[in-house]
């Protein structure tokens, strides 16, 4: 690895540990967004299609597949490409939304106080930009009850 790639990553990483969520118990809710199956997908092609060039969309199992690097990807894409966005918790926990049971992005939880007030940290500009970074701007961020924590 070259210079300024081992650099790069050095700093990606500071970026990340800065960033990292205080330990609390699990939340019975969550203030997040709910990720659509068209986001999840489309990181997860994107994702997938950068590690693998011979990844081929066109192929359902490896789409389905490439939807699980998406899922344990986007809290540290997200992290990396909004500046000063502060995230609760970087697993995604299972809620129920008006669409059924979605996996959701957690701004802010219900596990403790400090994250709690994390509902109010990250000002509308930075949800804005992470709504378009997600390319999800027609949702807007909520409270929703946990169903199931992320299992691994």
């Amino acid at each position: 690895m070259s210079a300024s790639k081992a650099e790069q990553r050095a700093r990606t990483f500071a970026v990340l540990e800065s960033r990292r969520p205080p330990s609390a118990p699990f939340p019975k809710n969550v203030y997040g967004i709910c990720l659509s199956e068209d986001c999840l997908k489309r990181f997860g092609i994107m994702i997938c299609k950068r590690m693998h060039p011979t990844f081929d969309e066109t192929d359902e199992t490896q789409v389905l597949v490439s939807k699980f690097f998406a899922i344990d990807r986007i809290p540290g894409l997200c992290i990396l490409g909004v500046p000063d966005l502060w995230l609760s918790r970087w697993a995604l926990p299972f809620a129920r939304s008006d669409a059924g049971v979605q996996q959701v992005l957690v701004l802010a939880d219900d596990g403790s106080e400090e994250n709690k007030a994390l509902a109010l940290k990250n000002s509308k500009r930075v949800v804005a930009k992470l709504l378009r970074f997600l390319g999800m701007e027609e949702q807007e961020p909520r409270w929703y009850p946990v169903q199931l924590a992320r299992v691994m």
